[in-house]
């Protein structure tokens, strides 16, 4: 398990502040790929008509894959709490990579 201390976002189309950082879990699926499923993170969104929409992870949400020291977000985010004005839930993609180490080593444990 990876704890998160900060979640920056970028090229958001609405203003996205974080409000719990939760964790990702990754989880060995072949080779040197595993899938990335996100707990207990929260965001809250600016919505329409000065709305703020709340999404979160949850218990656990995949957000995506790692392959290398790559990771690939394609991720449905749902609601958690909010009017009806949200959408059930936010889109969330992107492709991250590892900089800060040499390799990135994902194995069936």
């Amino acid at each position: 398990m990876i704890i998160l201390s900060i979640i920056d976002w970028f090229e958001c189309t609405r203003t996205v502040t974080t409000l719990k950082t939760g964790s990702f879990e990754i989880n060995w699926t072949s080779g040197t790929q595993g899938s990335v499923v996100g707990r207990e993170t929260e965001i809250t969104v600016n919505g329409i008509f000065g709305t703020s929409c709340v999404y979160g992870t949850g218990a656990g949400t995949t957000m995506g894959t790692i392959s290398g020291t790559t990771l690939t977000f394609n991720a449905k985010v749902p609601r958690t709490a909010s009017n009806f004005l949200c959408p059930s839930e936010a889109r969330y993609t992107g492709v991250e990579k590892i900089t800060n180490h040499s390799a990135v080593f994902i194995h069936n444990s």
